[in-house]
């Protein structure tokens, strides 16, 4: 591989004090890699001249490393680079000389330029000789791509022709230049679009000046190319030519696509200055000029900006409102509010939707009559939009709410006290209190669902004299619900449901009304409740009041009235009343629970014993078929000749057998 006296002379120059020190090195990074200390640098350069993709890379590795740990050495670095150099001088491999190539990426230095500018011009080697020299720093490397660019063509040029751009050669500028009117359109383009990369006074110029007859395949890389130099400009703060720039091809006769870019260019760079511009094109009626102006308006943050946009909303076209409410809705600003209120009743439906939802964020107390009467209108899209409306309206504006449902319309004090509640406008909880006593029944159900949300434990002794009065009303169970909803958000170690259980336990007279406490009880959830619930369930008259206590055991969230419901359901009674504790009694015996398989099993047992019908005892069986544990099976058997739920006794033995085969 190397003539006997330069071998001579590398392996002098090494020296065995050096590769000793690299060694070691390597052989700490390296760990267990090898069983000894690695081979010598020379003789893995040796190794790897004849590497081929896909055979062992062991070597590579090697050589890798000490690439690795020379970076920092500079004389060391020097003399791994040579022995890179040797091997792209040498007939190596296109593999090995690939890899060397990737390495001196890293590591090479002017050293390395001469060699890899001569592979320049060669076709299989330019582009991985093009790798190593974009890393390598300083004007020896500019001039070896520059040097090769005069004597390639075609894909080799365009590729040295994209190094350059991508190094940001101003040396190469004026050959660059050259090739903008080149035959071959690729090259021509290439150079346009490094050109732009390097950016510059010069490149500028020479883009500038090709634009002027440059053929219709390359005017829009000139263009791209221009773009990027504006772009450039305005990074290194010349601003001054990057807006000379964006200007020149801030032009209709420009290709469409310039014309927008340059238009996001001028608002890169002027920012809220650049507004007048923007608003003017969005007067215009170029959909794709409209739509480049929003993007841009929408990014400004500058209050003055927006209220600029919205003086010009009446003189806008519907398209172009449109966009320009959707940036109003994302930037609030005081000024928009009378003209957004006004295109409310715009004749286009878009617009006149957009302007409603807009209103949510940029109205006051006095957007509240507008949009209450659009909320409770015949338009049903729009009283959508006004209800969200009203819903965000921004600001302290409860008091307002409260002062217009006092004078309004019965449906707008229902959809006024709906948007309270979903507000959260705890200060209307007074007039909420009022209102659940509205001659209208709709508005009297809005304030006990309002009072449910806003309502606490201070208003709980006016909901239940509320409940009172509600008997028989539409509004009965929004006031029932009102109450249950006070107690549940209420803290438990206050014991809510206290003034409930006191009043029921005190009160006289009808049973409807007392059944009416009866659900509220048993709906809170509260286990203080049961005492109470237990003492109405086994009542000896029947009533509303035996009804709904049973109706509450059997639907209390926990397995506390399992008991309770067994006794119902085999006790005496009315068959529906059996027949609910009876459901219930399976609902929560169905419940995960902590007792003892045995016991779950007994209750079931027990469950068949109370079954009055079929459908009881299907009821039992679906309840069988969760089970997993084989014990079950015996309690199912027996129904498995009963002709009325025979087909269900045989679906839950399977199922039964299934939960308790062992997976394979």
């Amino acid at each position: 591989m190397y003539r006997d006296s330069e071998t001579r002379n590398r392996r002098a120059f090494w020296g065995p004090a050096l590769h000793t020190v690299l060694a070691v090195s390597l052989a700490l990074l390296a760990g267990s890699a090898f069983a000894a200390e690695p081979p010598p640098l020379e003789d893995a350069l040796k190794q790897i001249a004849t590497y081929e993709f896909g055979q062992n890379r062991e070597m590579l590795s090697v050589v890798e490393d000490y690439c690795r740990l020379s970076y920092a050495a500079p004389e060391t670095r020097s003399i791994v680079e040579e022995g890179l150099i040797s091997l792209l001088k040498s007939d190596a491999t296109y593999d090995c000389k690939d890899f060397v190539c990737r390495q001196l990426c890293v590591i090479g230095s002017d050293k390395s330029v001469p060699v890899l500018g001569n592979m320049l011009t060669d076709e299989k080697l330019s582009n991985i000789a093009r790798y190593a020299l974009e890393g390598i720093e300083g004007k020896a490397a500019d001039k070896a791509f520059i040097k090769a660019l005069g004597k390639t063509s075609g894909k080799v040029q365009i590729g040295i022709i994209n190094s350059l751009g991508a190094r940001g050669s101003e040396e190469s500028v004026r050959a660059l230049a050259k090739l903008l009117d080149s035959s071959d359109p690729a090259v021509a383009q290439a150079a346009a679009a490094a050109l732009g990369h390097i950016g510059g006074v010069d490149a500028a110029k020479a883009i500038a000046d090709a634009r002027a007859g440059a053929a219709a395949e390359v005017k829009q890389a000139l263009d791209d190319g221009y773009l990027l130099c504006a772009a450039k400009a305005a990074s290194t703060g010349r601003i001054d030519d990057s807006m000379a720039i964006y200007s020149a091809l801030n032009n209709p006769a420009e290709a469409k696509q310039t014309q927008l870019a340059a238009i996001q260019g001028i608002a890169s760079v002027q920012g809220p200055d650049a507004a007048p511009m923007l608003i003017g094109l969005l007067k215009g009626d170029d959909p794709k000029l409209q739509a480049i102006a929003a993007g841009a308006l929408r990014k400004m943050e500058a209050p003055v900006v927006f209220s600029a946009l919205a003086g010009e909303l009446p003189n806008l076209g519907p398209q172009a409102q449109l966009l320009a409410l959707y940036i109003l809705r994302q930037h609030p600003d005081a000024a928009a509010k009378d003209p957004i209120s006004a295109l409310t009743k715009s004749e286009v439906a878009d617009v006149r939707i957009a302007a409603i939802e807009a209103l949510g964020s940029n109205g006051d107390a006095s957007s509240i009559p507008l949009l209450a009467e659009i909320a409770t209108g015949t338009d049903a899209e729009a009283a959508k939009y006004a209800s969200s409306s009203l819903d965000t309206l921004p600001g302290d504006v409860d008091v307002a709410f409260v002062e217009l449902a006092k004078s309004a319309s019965a449906p707008v004090r229902g959809e006024l006290i709906r948007s309270m509640a979903v507000r959260g406008a705890v200060s209307a909880v007074p007039y909420l209190l009022e209102s659940a006593l509205d001659a209208d029944s709709a508005v009297r159900t809005h304030a006990f669902d309002a009072l449910g949300a806003l309502g606490s434990a201070e208003q709980l002794s006016a909901l239940m004299d509320l409940l009172v009065k509600m008997n028989g009303n539409e509004a009965q169970t929004a006031a029932e619900n009102a109450i249950v909803a006070v107690v549940q958000k209420s803290d438990p170690a206050t014991q809510p449901a206290a003034p409930v259980i006191a009043t029921l336990q005190g009160m006289k007279g009808k049973a409807d009304v007392r059944a009416s406490f009866v659900r509220v009880l048993g709906r809170t959830g509260d286990a203080s409740a049961l005492p109470i619930l237990r003492e109405c369930a086994n009542a000896k008259k029947g009533d509303a009041v035996k009804d709904a206590a049973i109706r509450a055991l059997a639907d209390w969230p926990t397995a506390e009235t399992l008991a309770d419901l067994q006794a119902l359901a085999s006790g005496a009674g009315s068959d529906t009343n059996k027949a609910l504790a009876f459901r219930g009694f399976m609902r929560l015996l169905r419940l995960p629970a902590d007792r003892p398989m045995e016991e779950t099993l007994r209750l079931y047992g027990e469950a068949f014993k109370i079954a009055a019908s079929p459908d009881d005892k299907r009821l039992v069986l679906a309840g069988l078929a969760e089970i997993k544990d084989a014990r079950a099976l015996s309690l199912v058997e027996p129904l498995l000749s009963d002709e009325a739920v025979k087909a269900e006794a045989a679906q839950a033995a399977e199922q039964i057998k299934k939960n308790t085969t062992p997976q394979q």
